[in-house]
């Protein structure tokens, strides 16, 4: 899926290790020359994988620097092709040689089972030949001065494998998805680390644990950001790094979608879409009086005149249908079409960066306030608040 795109999908990573001072050209092309996509077209292969330019995937040779790098931006697609040969045909092809088999060998009553099944192997690859592959390209954006890394995707098997490509071409560096918990201990100040740690309720530093056993986190945030979107607190302002200025104000509000999971009937887990406007506000209370949690909501960010919208996944704080403010990409005015394609990027880069960082700084006011001495109180005040809004 695209980063550079109208709507985006999104992953974070942090890439830890040094990476090369100076110009390091030659150096990532070395690497990613590693794991470049090479073509099927003329081999009978059902699949190929690889690293293509960003804006153009018959790339995989990289050899203009600036299809893949824009300082300071690694900026390349994942490119997966998939052959598969219509079973309706492979099987008509296939009961066709066998029939011309038994025509040029009469003697024989049926055909041996070894023999069928190399029939099949020669009709699968002949057809494999002659089936063109379908390409899908995955967008892989590395800024490498902060070491922050964002993949256009969701699907943890394409996540997978963009990963392992990622630490082959790149041995001797790290790459980390950044899970909520990791994200809430980038984002609070150091003297808190240690209250923060108390809270880490995984078993182990692995990936799944952090994740499955701190869904609390997420929970919590939404919940907490949803009672101040009703009560009509969006005011805000930039506290975590990143290209707008520290302090800088800015809006937001929960608002368009809730998903809502928890106990149902029987004993099994009931979810609960609520769409649109936030009108439906008995149901949701009464939803998170039972005591279920919201565990995805579309998220507004306004500044000026300007607007964000994205939908968080509080398990994994994935992003998913992540519209920033517009960017106007006009080819046919510009006198040189790499150029505008670049100034494109840059400013896209810019928003979509802009737009996490003010989500890290709604993760950091949460965490400041999840962190206080009342926020014992806060949390009863929420409970309370959550009955309120089911009698409303």
């Amino acid at each position: 899926m695209g980063l550079t795109g109208g709507t985006i999908s999104l992953v974070q990573y942090m890439v830890g290790g040094e990476f090369p001072a100076g110009d390091a050209t030659e150096w990532l092309r070395k690497r990613l020359l590693r794991g470049r996509f090479t073509p099927i077209d003329d081999v009978a292969a059902e699949k190929a994988a690889g690293w293509v330019a960003l804006e153009d995937l018959q790339n995989h040779a990289f050899d203009d620097a600036r299809l893949f790098l824009r300082h300071p931006y690694v900026c390349l697609a994942y490119r997966r092709d998939t052959r598969k040969v219509p079973k309706a045909i492979f099987n008509a092809r296939v009961e066709q040689a066998c029939r011309e088999w038994l025509k040029q060998n009469r003697q024989a009553r049926r055909i041996p089972k070894d023999r069928r099944n190399e029939i099949r192997e020669l009709v699968h690859r002949d057809l494999l030949t002659k089936t063109l592959p379908a390409p899908a390209l995955t967008d892989f954006v590395w800024n490498t001065a902060t070491g922050a890394l964002m993949v256009g995707a969701l699907a943890v098997t394409e996540l997978d494998a963009i990963e392992k490509l990622f630490k082959h071409c790149f041995e001797a560096l790290s790459l980390d998805m950044i899970h909520p918990f990791a994200r809430a201990q980038r984002l609070v100040e150091p003297k808190r680390r240690a209250a923060l740690a108390q809270l880490n309720k995984a078993r182990t530093d692995h990936l799944l644990d952090q994740i499955q056993d701190n869904l609390w986190l997420g929970q919590e945030f939404l919940l907490w950001l949803l009672h101040r979107s009703i009560e009509g607190q969006t005011d805000y302002a930039i506290r975590s790094v990143g290209p707008a200025e520290a302090g800088e104000p800015f809006r937001a509000h929960i608002d368009s979608r809730l998903v809502v999971v928890g106990p149902g009937a029987e004993g099994g887990v009931q979810k609960i879409v609520f769409t649109g406007p936030q009108s439906r506000f008995r149901e949701l209370g009464a939803a998170l009086s039972e005591g279920k949690a919201l565990t995805e909501a579309t998220l507004f960010f306004e500044r000026a005149e300007e607007v964000w919208r994205l939908t968080l996944k509080g398990d994994t704080f994935a992003v998913g249908s992540f519209k920033t403010p517009k960017v106007r990409l006009d080819i046919e005015e510009s006198a040189d079409e790499a150029d505008e394609r670049e100034a494109y990027f840059y400013e896209k880069m810019a928003l979509v960066e802009v737009g996490l960082q003010m989500l890290d700084s709604l993760l950091g006011e949460f965490l400041e306030a999840r962190l206080s001495r009342d926020w014992a109180e806060t949390s009863q005040e929420l409970k309370g608040w959550a009955r309120r809004l089911a009698k409303v």
